[in-house]
């Protein structure tokens, strides 16, 4: 089985089948990115040069270079949803890859900058070389003389194609990218303030934790006798639509705070328990102190910036935990171990009730059955 990815291509980025090309020619590359086996702009006449098929094209309206493109790909991996993990070591584990061959494409100039529930999936299979990988880099943000100067050609298609010129000159200002609901804070307030900033890869990895924090609760929201009031959370956590909302969410830590605040009823406490292992909740808690101490480094920055004097220039701040993809490796790591030595402390989910167990009372029933057949 293989996946087809139609979307429309801003004429300002390069297309994303070239960059999965590259990606293709890093022989040390992680397992972590889908093989591209086909795709490229779709084209489109009965006579040659044949032209991009583009909004423009079917609107009937002039080329510029905010007419879109559609761009086509065949994939070679089938993912499924992070939520839709069966246990917590799959779950750290498809985290885990992620990480790794973000680092890897980081260290190679490549930026993904859209990180979603939707990009991050579980790699289901036998046939899988990793828990997890990363898609969709059509918002990549990277050095773009890396990449060949010219799209595949097609099969059955002659060389010469027509494609739009967009230059420097025509390139125009590309926005901030990124899923509003998982975006890291500092590229809200550049969107709310309209201030162009980079991204950076401490923003992706803010985002990957957001992810982290609303794969567990989705799994938690869908599990059954989940209360009312951490569902309300969810939807109030991931469903806010406006910009300050989810700016607010972002500066009280509401992605990943709730699964380790105390404030929660015993219901609330008591369910969080069934369903999530410490080791899962100190990799979130973990996560959580490193967006945290990046937030109040911003915070304080910004403070700077408006209120410094040359007093202020011998200041030193104190030591904090970085956000960075060494430090998120370490605490996978740490939370992959601590569940492998502790098979029993797994939680584990029934794909067809979505109800929780621990890896403990799986096996201790099948000795049971046994002894009855014997």
């Amino acid at each position: 089985m293989r996946v087809l990815k139609s979307s429309w291509r801003d004429q300002r980025r390069s297309p994303e089948a070239d960059l999965y090309r590259v990606i293709s020619t890093y022989d040390d590359c992680p397992p972590g990115v889908p093989e591209l086996l086909c795709g490229g702009d779709v084209l489109y006449g009965d006579r040659q040069p044949l032209k991009l098929l583009t909004t423009a094209q079917l609107r009937g309206d002039p080329e510029s270079s905010e007419s879109k493109v559609l761009h086509r790909l065949v994939l070679s991996i089938v993912g499924e949803g992070l939520w839709k993990y069966t246990d917590e070591l799959q779950l750290l584990r498809a985290f885990r890859a992620v990480v790794e061959v973000h680092e890897y494409l980081c260290s190679k100039g490549i930026i993904h900058g859209d990180i979603s529930a939707g990009n991050l999936l579980l790699w289901p299979g036998p046939s899988a070389k990793a828990a997890g990988f990363l898609s969709d880099f059509d918002l990549a943000h990277f050095d773009e003389s890396v990449l060949p100067h010219a799209q595949e050609e097609p099969v059955n298609m002659a060389s010469k194609v027509k494609h739009t010129n967009v230059t420097d000159d025509t390139r125009g200002h590309i926005p901030v990218t990124g899923t509003l609901q998982f975006m890291a804070l500092e590229l809200l307030g550049s969107i709310s303030s309209k201030k162009s900033i980079g991204h950076t890869a401490a923003h992706d990895l803010e985002s990957i934790s957001y992810v982290l924090g609303y794969t567990a609760l989705r799994r938690l929201t869908s599990s059954q006798g989940c209360p009312e009031l951490l569902d309300k959370y969810f939807k109030k956590v991931f469903g806010a639509m406006s910009l300050l909302d989810i700016m607010e969410c972002r500066e009280s830590g509401a992605p990943l705070v709730w699964a380790v605040k105390t404030s929660w009823d015993n219901q609330v406490q008591t369910f969080i328990a069934q369903h999530l292992s410490r080791p899962v909740l100190h990799v979130m808690r973990y996560m959580n102190e490193a967006i945290h101490d990046a937030h109040v480094r911003l915070q304080n920055a910004n403070e700077d910036d408006m209120y410094s004097s040359d007093e202020d220039s011998g200041i030193q701040t104190s030591g904090e935990t970085d956000c960075t993809h060494s430090y998120y490796l370490k605490v996978l790591d740490q939370g992959i171990k601590r569940l492998e030595k502790s098979p029993a402390s797994v939680k584990t989910f029934n794909a067809a009730t979505q109800s929780p167990s621990s890896a403990l009372s799986q096996s201790s029933g099948n000795p049971k059955k046994k002894r009855k057949a014997d």
